[in-house]
């Protein structure tokens, strides 16, 4: 265990859950090219209808799993001040997904043709 740069505690468990994250994202990637090939999607049009139908699933998911304690700590009411800050999570994950998903796109390529 060391000190991670914002202060936070850096763990295996942590840097193993970064590593699988991402590592399930490029399948992810890879795999939804693979299911729409035949739609002559490329991966940025398969990944606009797509979206919206991945973020719901990852809000109505978090919600069931997380809704409950959000409300009974009271941690709900610190979003209503600041709607603006909840609602710029999406362009800015959005971004970061701009940035990396040809990368990641393009590195487990080369891993499933090896």
């Amino acid at each position: 265990t060391s000190t991670g740069g914002a202060g936070g505690a850096v763990t295996g468990t942590g840097l193993a859950l970064a590593a699988g994250s991402a590592a399930t994202e490029a399948l992810r990637l890879v795999l939804t090219q693979c299911v729409l090939q035949d739609c002559k999607l490329s991966l940025w049009e398969g990944q606009f209808y797509l979206s919206p139908a991945a973020a719901a699933s990852l809000v109505a998911t978090g919600w069931a799993y997380e809704g409950r304690r959000l409300m009974e700590s009271g941690d709900w009411a610190l979003l209503l001040p600041r709607p603006e800050a909840l609602a710029s999570t999406g362009p800015n994950g959005a971004a970061a997904a701009a940035a990396g998903g040809r990368a990641a796109t393009r590195a487990a390529l080369r891993a499933l043709r090896t």
